[in-house]
C-alpha cells in the first residue's frame, strides 16, 4: 500500500494491523510504504481503516456546551460550510466521494478559527446518530449548527410522495431533537433543482409545497426550533418573491399567525456569482477580475438586490442568510489580490443589507477547490481575514483519506492489477461497519499496489504533464506561452501570442502567475532556457514558492529540437504526376479529398459546464486523441487537430467562412443556453413560453447572447433590429437523432446495439420519452415516441475497394 506525494509535514506510523507479517517504513518526509508478505498461496488481507494524520502542534482546551442565545440568527452570520462524509453508513453511498470522513477534529479546526456557526448536510436516508454526533460536537465547541437535509430526485417525479415523505422525517427530527438549544437550526431543504425541480412555475410551486409541508411538521413538534426556508432553484433569491411567501407557506400559528410573523423563521440563500449565467465566470473557473468593474461587481449586486425587493414588499424584518457563497480556490487568485477585491464585495454587501453568511465549503478535502482548509497548511489566511479576522497558528490533526472507513468500493482506492479481486465487506469490521476485502492469489513473484489516487478538478487523475517545446523563432529576451503546446496558454495578448518582453526571470514568474493554465515558459538570459512550472491546488498555501525553476535546455543556445523526420507527404498524388518516391508503384485508386470537413462536437459533460472545444486546453493534453472514449466518438474534433491532438487519419479542412447575409432578413438561429441544455428545454417547447415573458429581449443577458433567437422573434419578443427570415417547411419526417445518456456513454454502450433499451426504456420509460433519448434506433425498433416519425437514416457511403 502507497501513499505518494500526499504533502505531509511530519509522519507517524502506528500500526494495528491484523495481519501475520508486515513491514512498514517512512523513506522521505513525502512517501510512505506498508509491505505485506501474504506468502506465496492465495491470501485474503482486510484493510479497515487508513488515516493519514499530521502531528498535533498544540493542546486544544474543550469549550462547554453552547447555551441559548437572544437571536439564534445572530451566530449565522459568521459562519462555514462542512461537508464531509459519516463514518459509517448503511450501504447506501452515503460515503460520497471525494469528501473525507467526519471527526470531531473538523469542529474543532471551525471554532479555533473563528467561526460561530457551521452548516452540515443530512441526505434523507442518512442515519440521524450520525449528524447527532455533528450537533453534539458542534455545540460542544460553542458553535450553533445548521441541519440541511439533501433530498430525493423522485421527489420531483411525484410530488405528493415528496410532501409526505419529507413531513414525516422532519416531524421525526424536531421530536428527536426538541430538546437541543436555539443554537440548533433546520434549513428544511437543499437547491430543489439539484434534485430534478425545473426553474419554471410548475417546478418551483412543486418545490414549495414541499417547504410548506416540512415547516408544519417542525411547527407541530416546536414552536420555537429556528427554521430556513429556501428559494426555488438552485436557492436562487430572484425566486424569493413570490415564492418564499405565506403564499405557498400556507401554515399558520393558533392565532393565525404565519411565516412572516414566525421569529424564528428566515430564508436561505445561495449565491455564487458572477458565474456563467452572468457571462463572466469567476466563481467557478480560474478568470482574472476584469478592471472593468462592473462586470463582476454588478452580478453580485443584483443577488442580493433581489433579497432588498422581497423585505421592500413583506417587511424589512425578515431574517435571510446565505447559506452557501463562495469561488475556486489556487494560488494565482490569492496572490493577485483577485480573491481580496471580491470577497470586499460580497462582505461589504452583507453587511449593508444585514444578510448572514455561510461560507462553502470551509472542510471537505485537500482536493476541493472551494475548499479554504487544508490538514497540512491550515487556514486561507486571505479568506479567513475577512470572514473572522482570526489567524490559528495550530490545527487539529484531521485525517486527510478519502474514503479511510472504505464505507464503498469507489474512484478513491485503485489497484495496479486486476488479479487481485477487491470487495466491500460489511461483516466482522474492526472499525466502523465496513472494509476492504482484498483476495489476493499467486502473483509469481510479481507485486501488486492498493494507491489512493488523487484527481483534478475536471475528475482526470493527477499526473506531471510533460511538455514538449518546439518553436520556430526565440525571442532575445521574453516569456511566452504557445497554446499549441500541451499545458500551455494564450500570450499576455489576448488576441494573439506575443511574446512578453522581459529583462528577468522574476518578470517571467510573475506573467505566468497572472495566466489561467500557463504550465511551462522559456526566458532566454545569458544563452540559457528555463521552464517555470505552475503547481495548482484547490487551496492556497502562503508558506512554499508557487513557481519552481530549473534548468530547461543546457548548451551554447536555446535552438529548439530538430524537427521530426519527413513523412511521406502527397504521396500518392506525387507519384500520378511523376514525382513519385523511390520505389513506390501506387495502385490506381480514385482522387482521394484533400481534408475532412471536421466538427466540434462536445460530449454532455462539457455541454453541462459550459465548455467550448477550442477554449480548453486541458482536452488537447489529457483528452482527444489520448482517449479512448473520445477516440471513438471524435468529440472537438476540429479543435483537437488544430492543437495538435488530432485523432488517427483526420485531416481537418479549415473551418469555411460564413456565407455573408441575404440583406433583405437574417436567418436567425435556435440555439439554447448551457442550463437549457442541461435541462433539455428547447426554445420552441413547453417551458418556451417563460422565456417569450422573461427572458428573449427582456433580459441583457440573452439580448447580448441571443439566445433561441428564432423562437423569440416568431413569438413577438425579438432582439432589437432582428429580421428573421422565414423557416423553410418542415419535411414530413423528423430527422431523429440517437443520442445518448450520460450511463450509456459510461458503459460504452450504443443505440442501435442495446435490444434491452427496446423493450424496457424506449417509449416505456417515462424519463427517456422525456429526454428522447436513442431516439431513432427506438423507432426503428418499434419503440419510438409519441408522435415520432423519424426520417430514413442516409445511407453509409459505400467502403474503398481494397
Amino acid at each position: 500500500v502507497v501513499f505518494a506525494d500526499f504533502g505531509w509535514l511530519n509522519v507517524s506510523i502506528e500500526p494495528t494491523l491484523h495481519v501475520a507479517r508486515y513491514t512498514h517504513s517512512a523513506a522521505d518526509a513525502r512517501n510512505v510504504r506498508l509491505e505485506f508478505d501474504v506468502g506465496s498461496v492465495p491470501q485474503v488481507l482486510c484493510l479497515d481503516r487508513v488515516e493519514l494524520l499530521r502531528e498535533e502542534a498544540s493542546s486544544f482546551h474543550r469549550l462547554p456546551g453552547a447555551s441559548a442565545v437572544d437571536d439564534p440568527f445572530q451566530p449565522l452570520g459568521r459562519g462555514v460550510n462542512l461537508d464531509v462524509a459519516p463514518q459509517t453508513d448503511r450501504g447506501d453511498g452515503a460515503a460520497i466521494w471525494f469528501k473525507t470522513q467526519y471527526t470531531a477534529a473538523q469542529m474543532r479546526a471551525i471554532a479555533e478559527a473563528g467561526f460561530e456557526s457551521v452548516r452540515v448536510f443530512m441526505h434523507y436516508h442518512a442515519d440521524p446518530n450520525h449528524t447527532q454526533r455533528q450537533i453534539d460536537d458542534a455545540l460542544a465547541h460553542n458553535l450553533s449548527v445548521v441541519v440541511c437535509m439533501w433530498g430525493r430526485k423522485v421527489w420531483a417525479a411525484d410530488p405528493t410522495l415528496g410532501r409526505h415523505e419529507i413531513a414525516q422525517r422532519w416531524r421525526l427530527l424536531a421530536q428527536r431533537w426538541r430538546g437541543y438549544s436555539n443554537r440548533l437550526c433546520f434549513e428544511l431543504l437543499n437547491e430543489p433543482e439539484g434534485i430534478g425541480f425545473a426553474p419554471v412555475r410548475e417546478g418551483n410551486e412543486a418545490a414549495m409545497s414541499l417547504y410548506s409541508a416540512a415547516y408544519a411538521a417542525v411547527r407541530a413538534e416546536d414552536q420555537h426550533r429556528p427554521v430556513l426556508i429556501g428559494a426555488p432553484g438552485h436557492d436562487d433569491s430572484r425566486f424569493l418573491d413570490p415564492y418564499v411567501t405565506e403564499s405557498y407557506l400556507t401554515f399558520r400559528f393558533n392565532d393565525g399567525a404565519g411565516f412572516f410573523n414566525d421569529p424564528n423563521a428566515g430564508a436561505a440563500i445561495h449565491v455564487y456569482a458572477p458565474s456563467s449565467e452572468d457571462s463572466y465566470n469567476f466563481a467557478f473557473w480560474t478568470l482574472s477580475l476584469s478592471s472593468n468593474e462592473t462586470l463582476w461587481r454588478d452580478p453580485i449586486s443584483a443577488q442580493l438586490e433581489h433579497v432588498a425587493a422581497w423585505r421592500r414588499r413583506f417587511g424589512h424584518n425578515l431574517r435571510v442568510v446565505t447559506t452557501e457563497w463562495g469561488c475556486w480556490q489556487f494560488e494565482r487568485r490569492a496572490e493577485s489580490g483577485d480573491l481580496a477585491r471580491w470577497l470586499d464585495r460580497y462582505i461589504e454587501l452583507f453587511k449593508a443589507h444585514e444578510i448572514g453568511s455561510m461560507w462553502y465549503t470551509g472542510i471537505q478535502s485537500n482536493q476541493w477547490a472551494f475548499g479554504i482548509f487544508n490538514t497540512e497548511t491550515g487556514w486561507s489566511k486571505v479568506v479567513l481575514d475577512r470572514l473572522t479576522g482570526v489567524r490559528p497558528a495550530h490545527w487539529p490533526s484531521i485525517n486527510q483519506v478519502i474514503n479511510g472507513e472504505f464505507t464503498s468500493v469507489d474512484h478513491a482506492w485503485h489497484l495496479t492489477t486486476s488479479r487481485v479481486l477487491r470487495e466491500g465487506a460489511r461483516d466482522g469490521a474492526y472499525s466502523g461497519s465496513s472494509m476492504l476485502r482484498l483476495t489476493v492469489p499467486d502473483l509469481n513473484g510479481a507485486t501488486a499496489k492498493l494507491f489512493l489516487q488523487t484527481y483534478d478538478r475536471w475528475g482526470q487523475p493527477l499526473q506531471d504533464v510533460q511538455v514538449q517545446v518546439a518553436r520556430a523563432w526565440w525571442p532575445a529576451l521574453g516569456c511566452w506561452s504557445d497554446p499549441r503546446l500541451a499545458g500551455s496558454s494564450l500570450g499576455p495578448n489576448p488576441d494573439s501570442n506575443h511574446p512578453e518582453q522581459s529583462g528577468s526571470i522574476e518578470a517571467c514568474r510573475a506573467w505566468c502567475t497572472q495566466m489561467a493554465n500557463c504550465k511551462a515558459i522559456t526566458f532566454e538570459a545569458g544563452r540559457a532556457c528555463y521552464r517555470l512550472d505552475r503547481h495548482y491546488d484547490g487551496w492556497y498555501d502562503p508558506t512554499h514558492a508557487s513557481m519552481q525553476v530549473s534548468n530547461y535546455f543546457e548548451g551554447s543556445a536555446c535552438s529548439p529540437p530538430p524537427p521530426p523526420p519527413p513523412s511521406l507527404i502527397a504521396q500518392m498524388s506525387g507519384t500520378s504526376g511523376g514525382a513519385g518516391y523511390d520505389g513506390d508503384e501506387c495502385c490506381a485508386t480514385e482522387r482521394p479529398t484533400a481534408c475532412t470537413d471536421c466538427t466540434d462536437e462536445r460530449n454532455q459533460w462539457m455541454v453541462t459546464k459550459d465548455l467550448a472545444c477550442d477554449r480548453w486546453p486541458y482536452a488537447y493534453t489529457k483528452l482527444c486523441k489520448h482517449n479512448a472514449n473520445w477516440a471513438k466518438q471524435k468529440f472537438c474534433q476540429r479543435s483537437c487537430f488544430a492543437n495538435g491532438a488530432g485523432y488517427d487519419g483526420d485531416v481537418c479542412c479549415a473551418a469555411a467562412p460564413a456565407p455573408a447575409p441575404s440583406p433583405a432578413c437574417t436567418e436567425c438561429t435556435d440555439t439554447p443556453n448551457a442550463y437549457m441544455v442541461d435541462k433539455d428545454f428547447a426554445c420552441d417547447g413547453s417551458w418556451a413560453s417563460y422565456a417569450y415573458e422573461n427572458l428573449c429581449k427582456h433580459n441583457a443577458n440573452w439580448a447580448k447572447q441571443k439566445f433561441c433567437q428564432r423562437s423569440c422573434f416568431a413569438n413577438g419578443a425579438g432582439y432589437d433590429g432582428d429580421e428573421c427570415c422565414a423557416t423553410e417547411r418542415p419535411t414530413a419526417c423528423t430527422d431523429c437523432t440517437d443520442e445518448r445518456n450520460q450511463w450509456m456513454v459510461t458503459k460504452d454502450l450504443a443505440c442501435d446495439r442495446w435490444p434491452y433499451a427496446y423493450t424496457k426504456l424506449c417509449k416505456h420509460n417515462a424519463n427517456w420519452a422525456k429526454q428522447k433519448f436513442c431516439q431513432r434506433s427506438c423507432f426503428a425498433n418499434g419503440a419510438g415516441y409519441d408522435g415520432d416519425v423519424c426520417c430514413a437514416a442516409a445511407a453509409a457511403p459505400a467502403p474503398s475497394p481494397a
